[in-house]
Protein backbone atom coordinates (compact mmCIF):
# COMPACT_ATOMS: atom_id res chain seq x y z
CA UNK A 1 0.00 0.00 0.00
CA UNK A 2 1.69 3.60 -0.53
CA UNK A 3 2.11 5.94 1.97
CA UNK A 4 -1.16 7.94 0.29
CA UNK A 5 -3.07 5.33 0.82
CA UNK A 6 -2.23 4.40 4.01
CA UNK A 7 -2.94 8.34 5.33
CA UNK A 8 -6.28 8.28 3.58
CA UNK A 9 -7.28 4.80 5.05
CA UNK A 10 -5.80 6.11 8.57
CA UNK A 11 -7.75 9.26 7.94
CA UNK A 12 -11.27 7.49 6.98
CA UNK A 13 -10.63 5.58 10.26
CA UNK A 14 -10.39 8.33 12.65
CA UNK A 15 -13.45 10.33 10.91
CA UNK A 16 -15.69 7.92 13.14
CA UNK A 17 -14.25 8.37 15.93
CA UNK A 18 -14.08 4.90 17.14
CA UNK A 19 -13.78 4.00 20.75
CA UNK A 20 -11.64 1.40 19.99
CA UNK A 21 -8.81 1.47 17.16
CA UNK A 22 -6.86 -1.61 15.91
CA UNK A 23 -3.43 -0.44 13.58
CA UNK A 24 -1.90 -3.44 11.84
CA UNK A 25 1.45 -2.11 10.87
CA UNK A 26 -0.81 1.49 9.69
CA UNK A 27 1.81 3.46 9.21
CA UNK A 28 4.42 0.45 7.99
CA UNK A 29 5.18 2.76 4.44
CA UNK A 30 5.56 6.29 6.40
CA UNK A 31 9.24 7.29 7.41
CA UNK A 32 9.63 7.63 10.90
CA UNK A 33 9.30 11.20 11.90
CA UNK A 34 5.90 10.85 10.24
CA UNK A 35 5.06 7.59 12.30
CA UNK A 36 5.78 9.27 15.41
CA UNK A 37 3.96 12.42 14.49
CA UNK A 38 1.17 10.38 13.90
CA UNK A 39 1.05 7.57 16.55
CA UNK A 40 1.68 10.70 18.81
CA UNK A 41 -1.52 12.34 17.91
CA UNK A 42 -3.54 8.89 17.85
CA UNK A 43 -2.49 8.53 21.40
CA UNK A 44 -3.60 11.98 22.56
CA UNK A 45 -7.47 10.44 21.69
CA UNK A 46 -9.47 9.10 24.18
CA UNK A 47 -9.49 5.68 22.89
CA UNK A 48 -8.30 1.97 23.20
CA UNK A 49 -5.76 2.24 20.65
CA UNK A 50 -3.64 -1.53 19.58
CA UNK A 51 -0.66 -1.03 17.52
CA UNK A 52 0.44 -4.21 15.80
CA UNK A 53 4.05 -2.81 15.23
CA UNK A 54 7.60 -4.08 13.95
CA UNK A 55 8.97 -0.76 14.51
CA UNK A 56 9.78 -0.72 17.84
CA UNK A 57 10.05 2.97 18.81
CA UNK A 58 6.20 3.38 18.47
CA UNK A 59 6.14 1.53 21.99
CA UNK A 60 8.02 4.86 23.26
CA UNK A 61 4.36 6.31 23.35
CA UNK A 62 2.81 3.37 24.62
CA UNK A 63 0.76 2.47 27.58
CA UNK A 64 1.61 -0.80 27.79
CA UNK A 65 3.70 -2.91 25.78
CA UNK A 66 3.24 -6.74 25.13
CA UNK A 67 6.37 -8.52 23.46
CA UNK A 68 5.39 -11.81 21.60
CA UNK A 69 7.73 -14.66 21.19
CA UNK A 70 6.83 -17.17 18.70
CA UNK A 71 3.22 -16.36 19.11
CA UNK A 72 3.08 -16.34 23.07
CA UNK A 73 3.12 -13.40 25.29
CA UNK A 74 6.78 -13.17 26.53
CA UNK A 75 6.96 -9.93 28.11
CA UNK A 76 4.40 -6.83 28.88
CA UNK A 77 5.40 -3.66 31.18
CA UNK A 78 6.47 -0.18 29.68
CA UNK A 79 9.00 0.80 26.96
CA UNK A 80 10.95 2.12 30.27
CA UNK A 81 10.36 -1.20 32.03
CA UNK A 82 11.58 -3.48 29.26
CA UNK A 83 14.16 -1.45 27.67
CA UNK A 84 16.96 -2.52 29.38
CA UNK A 85 19.86 -6.23 29.27
CA UNK A 86 17.85 -9.30 30.09
CA UNK A 87 14.64 -8.79 28.48
CA UNK A 88 13.51 -9.89 24.90
CA UNK A 89 12.17 -6.42 24.06
CA UNK A 90 15.83 -5.00 24.62
CA UNK A 91 17.58 -7.60 22.22
CA UNK A 92 14.69 -7.26 19.69
CA UNK A 93 15.02 -2.81 20.14
CA UNK A 94 18.95 -3.44 19.84
CA UNK A 95 18.61 -5.92 16.74
CA UNK A 96 16.71 -3.27 15.36
CA UNK A 97 18.56 -0.47 15.47
CA UNK A 98 21.76 -2.35 14.32
CA UNK A 99 20.26 -3.62 11.16
CA UNK A 100 19.20 0.25 10.67
CA UNK A 101 22.81 1.62 11.05
CA UNK A 102 23.70 -1.79 8.95
CA UNK A 103 21.55 0.07 5.89
CA UNK A 104 22.75 3.58 6.73
CA UNK A 105 26.32 2.57 6.14
CA UNK A 106 25.95 0.09 3.21
CA UNK A 107 24.41 2.98 1.45
CA UNK A 108 27.27 5.86 1.96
Amino acid sequence: MSRQKQRICLARALLSKPEVLILDESTSNLDQRAEVSIMTELFKENRTLLVIAHRLQVSEIADRVIVLKNGIISETGTFTNLNHPGTYFFDLLNAQFETKNTKKRTKK
